[in-house]
């Protein structure tokens, strides 16, 4: 992304934090589930 902005190749910087937002949304989901999953692991086993 660096080297887009400092080229002023816009379109290559946005694709980039295109792809950044994408991957942080992945991470951010993944993380959700695993707090969902370890907060309801005592109910879904039925301890």
């Amino acid at each position: 992304m660096q080297r887009g902005v400092a080229a002023a190749d816009w379109s290559r910087a946005a694709s980039t934090f295109g792809w950044i937002r994408a991957l942080m949304a992945i991470d951010l989901t993944l993380g959700l589930i695993t707090l969902v999953v370890a907060a309801a692991g005592p109910t879904l086993i039925g301890g």
